[in-house]
C-alpha cells in the first residue's frame, strides 16, 4: 500500500529533526512520482549567493528516500543509499528548490530513481541526479512506520 504525502512528511520530520533541511513532499503523481520542496536558507548558500552543491545533493538524496517510502515497499524505512550521481547543470540562485523524483524500477533488493531539481518555481532545471536505494534483506530487524 502506498504511503500518503502526510504519512511521508510526518515520518521524515520525526526521523532526524536535528538535521531537518525543511524538505517536504508536496504532491504524488501516480505510482512512484513525487514533487518535493526544499526552502533555501542562508546555510545552503555559497559566497556569491549560489546554492551549494552539497545542498543540491542532500535534496536529491532525501527526495529519493521519500519516493522509496511512498512506494509502500516492506521495510522501506530501512533502505540505504547505494549510489548517487549528480550533474550540476546551472548555477541556482537563492530561492526554494523543487525536486521531481521518479522511481524508474523497483525490485526485491533495490530501487532505481531519477531526480530533476528546479529553481525559480520549477522553471529552471539546475541539476539532474540518479541513484539506487538498497533495500534491506528480509531477515533485517523491522522498525514500524
Amino acid at each position: 500500500m502506498h504511503r500518503t504525502v502526510a504519512q511521508i512528511n510526518e515520518f521524515m520530520a520525526t526521523l532526524a529533526p536535528e538535521g531537518d533541511q525543511g524538505l517536504r513532499v508536496l504532491e504524488v503523481q501516480g505510482d512512484g512520482l513525487l514533487w518535493c520542496l526544499m526552502p533555501v536558507a542562508a546555510l545552503h548558500l555559497r559566497p556569491g549567493g549560489s546554492v551549494s552543491g552539497p545542498s543540491l545533493m542532500t535534496l536529491a538524496d532525501t527526495a529519493m528516500y521519500a519516493c522509496v517510502l511512498h512506494l509502500g515497499i516492506e521495510r522501506a524505512e530501512m533502505a540505504l543509499t547505494q549510489s548517487l550521481h549528480i550533474h550540476f547543470l546551472q548555477r541556482p540562485q537563492p530561492g526554494d528548490l523543487h525536486a521531481r523524483v521518479q522511481a524508474l524500477r523497483h525490485g526485491r533488493r533495490s530501487v532505481v530513481l531519477d531526480v530533476r531539481i528546479y529553481a525559480e518555481q520549477g522553471q529552471q532545471l539546475v541539476a539532474q541526479a540518479s541513484g539506487v536505494y538498497a533495500l534491506p534483506p528480509e531477515s533485517s530487524p523491522r522498525q514500524d512506520f
